[in-house]
């Protein structure tokens, strides 16, 4: 069975902003899957018409990107035992694709979660608060993305490089209500960027606009094998603030 193969967890060397350099492995995962949803698995069984396969039954429960389906295929080898990790009833946010014959296949053990997880707070108390600050995040962000209806973030996998950090004194901004900031880049045919607008700003009208001006002095498009593009094209950078530490980070990677 020919199937179309989703490579999930990729990660890319770039910079983030002020701290560190790698690519958000989120717009990789959301890009390259044509179903995001959070789901509720109702049955899973090992496939009598597919070997090497689950048959895995859904409740969508929130259906961000794709088109709604009852159940999807999961992949799984004699060595490995990930299927048993959706278990019935457990909750989960999964990026999948589909085949030639429109089935919906799970691949790989990458992008996708289990929500409702059980956590050792006994040996991590914080554990639970951080990992649930980490769904709502993301799942914030996927609503967002499926109210503007952005099915693509980066759709010719363009890669961006900054000249220097935007800022390596940030003030705290622990105080946000909105932890996360989206900026449409107008991406012309040879590859230098038109413009760059605000789609979702940080809740601080001084971080907004020192964000806004440092990124249209400091970013380019940066690509060896890539020269140019048939035609104009958006490409969506999603910046999140965090407090670490002493430390304040705004950077690419949903953490």
């Amino acid at each position: 069975m020919k199937k179309l193969f989703v490579l999930f967890g990729l990660l890319f060397c770039n910079y983030i902003l002020p701290f560190d350099k790698r690519f958000s492995d989120f717009t990789m995962e959301y890009d390259q899957s044509e179903f995001v949803a959070k789901v509720k698995i109702k049955s899973i069984e090992l496939s009598k018409k597919d070997k090497g396969y689950y048959d895995v039954s859904i409740e969508i429960l929130n259906l961000f990107k794709g088109k709604k389906v009852k159940t999807f295929k999961l992949s799984y080898t004699p060595y490995d035992n990930y299927g048993l990790d959706f278990t019935k009833n457990s909750i989960w946010l999964l990026f999948a694709s589909f085949n030639k014959e429109n089935m919906l296949i799970r691949e790989f053990s990458c992008g996708s979660f289990q929500i409702d997880r059980k956590m050792n707070t006994d040996e991590f108390p914080s554990i639970e608060d951080s990992f649930k600050e980490k769904v709502d995040r993301k799942i914030d962000l996927l609503n967002f993305l499926k109210n503007k209806k952005i099915k693509k973030i980066n759709v010719y996998n363009l890669r961006i490089s900054y000249k220097e950090s935007c800022n390596n004194d940030l003030k705290d901004y622990s105080d946000l209500k909105q932890k996360f900031a989206v900026y449409r880049l107008r991406i012309n045919k040879d590859l230098s960027i038109k413009k760059i607008t605000p789609v979702k700003e940080f809740d601080n009208k001084m971080l907004s606009d020192e964000m806004l001006k440092c990124l249209n002095k400091i970013i380019k498009i940066e690509n060896a094998k890539i020269k140019s593009i048939k035609a104009e094209t958006d490409f969506y950078l999603i910046y999140h603030y965090y407090k670490d530490g002493e430390k304040n980070l705004i950077t690419e990677k949903l953490l």
